[in-house]
């Protein structure tokens, strides 16, 4: 008994780890240059070209480039996702054929 639980926490970190070439779109955290005020307030509307693209970490990257937002938080169709609002965060949302259909801020 003891055994399984000294493994217990190893077999667990097992779980959680990916391959890199195995991401799934998720909520990303890059670092953005911060902007002449000091924040990181999200501006959906500078990122609005992205609608109809299909998701890619590199599409991500360049959807948190035009935002100025500092975080990403994918939305696919039925997820449940947190109600709280945060100003730095993006929102890119995809529909059942992998392709953008909205952004917005929160």
């Amino acid at each position: 008994m003891t055994r399984v639980i000294l493994l217990a926490p190893f077999l667990l970190g097992a779980c959680a780890m990916t391959q890199d070439g195995a991401r799934l779109p998720g909520d990303t955290t890059a670092e953005v240059p911060m902007d002449e005020a000091g924040g990181f307030a999200c501006q959906a509307e500078a990122a609005a070209e992205l609608i109809g693209e299909r998701p890619s970490e590199e599409l991500g990257q360049r959807a948190l480039n035009l935002s100025g937002a500092r975080s990403l938080r994918w939305i696919g169709p039925g997820m449940m996702v947190t109600m709280d609002f945060r100003e730095d965060r993006l929102n890119i949302r995809y529909d059942e054929d992998y392709r953008v259909t909205g952004i917005d801020c929160g």
